[in-house]
């Protein structure tokens, strides 16, 4: 084996090397990638579920205070319609 022939093996061997390193470097690099698109996916996920709910639980309230108000507006309705019945 010539000395031309070892350096040029050296040189493949080194690009070898460094094509390798690359493409482990990019597969890390796309990997991390997938894994923050999906992080933040779920972390958007989350927060539509929170908007939804907390919609739903003010929904809630606003239907219970209409019921309450109703309420209160036959009782006291009632109430003068027998004192003026009274009266």
């Amino acid at each position: 084996m010539s000395e031309t022939e070892l350096v040029l093996y050296i040189l493949v061997s080194v690009a070898i090397m460094v094509a390798l390193a690359l493409g482990v470097i990019l597969f890390y690099h796309i990997s991390q990638r997938k894994i923050q698109a999906e992080r933040l996916r779920v972390e958007s996920l989350k927060t539509q579920y929170q908007k939804e709910l907390l919609q739903q639980t003010i929904r809630t309230q606003e239907e219970e205070r209409d019921r309450i108000a109703r309420e209160l507006h036959d009782d006291v309705g009632s109430k003068l319609k027998a004192s003026s019945a009274k009266g």
